[in-house]
């Protein structure tokens, strides 16, 4: 039982690395947390989008001269830059400058713009692994339980064992693994199995029962952690640790 677990879960990761590294992820949410300081001559992400809160530097060159503004991005998604009003909200660095340059082009001569991240928000998130129709990290908005996150995933598959759903808490080097019957909840109307996510958890589904939760997760742990960091804005991090 514990080789056949192994495999199907070599299985599944293999394929869900190649999705997940190709595609990459900029998630986006109304509600951040926690804001990083990012020193104004970093490199701009191009990973990241725009969302509310942000600060952004913004360099107009025209001619020899250049103005610099700092402006932060608000709730709407407007950005202020001199007497421009533009919602960048979604945008790349890259084309948040395309869209101000067009702004600015009646009433400055050819102006070269440049727009780089002060600091960014990074929004709280959870991620579903196992056996869900789309398992991927999805924005965690205040409130959101473990069925409302499997809603998120597009449901669980038909190989899912839902007795023994578990969330993984407080990071992979020592999680908190805490029970999840969605079977029991849905069949019984057992709410306290409902748990509300917190920031990072990990929803796992598996397609059986297993016996020694803590031995599955060190042994799954790497592969775990090569997924999460894959899912994350890689060059923001990569920026906050190097600064």
């Amino acid at each position: 039982m514990q080789m056949r677990q192994q495999q199907s879960w070599r299985v599944w990761v293999g394929g869900l690395l190649i999705i997940f590294i190709g595609v990459g992820c900029a998630i986006q949410t109304p509600t951040p947390t926690a804001i990083s300081t990012l020193p104004a001559s970093s490199a701009r992400p191009g990973l990241l989008t725009i969302s509310p809160g942000d600060v952004l530097e913004v360099i107009v060159r025209r001619g020899a001269g250049e103005d610099r503004f700092t402006s932060t991005v608000r709730d709407n998604g407007q950005l202020s830059v001199s007497f421009i009003d533009l919602d960048v909200k979604g945008l790349t660095a890259l084309e948040a400058e395309s869209r101000l340059a067009e702004s600015l082009a009646p009433y400055v001569k050819e102006p070269r713009v440049q727009v780089l991240f002060k600091q960014k928000v990074v929004p709280d998130r959870f991620y579903v692994f196992g056996e869900v129709n789309k398992p991927g990290v999805f924005p965690l908005t205040p409130g959101t339980t473990v069925v409302q996150a499997l809603g998120e995933a597009n449901g669980y598959t038909t190989e899912a064992y839902l007795p023994s759903v578990r969330v993984l808490r407080g990071g992979l080097e020592q999680p908190q693994i805490l029970a999840a019957d969605v079977d029991q909840l849905l069949h019984k109307g057992d709410l306290a199995q409902n748990l509300i996510l917190k920031d990072q958890d990990i929803i796992y589904v598996p397609s059986s029962q297993i016996g020694d939760w803590n031995v599955f997760i060190k042994h799954i742990k790497p592969t775990l952690e090569v997924i999460t960091q894959a899912l994350q804005p890689i060059i923001l991090y990569q920026t906050i640790k190097n600064n």
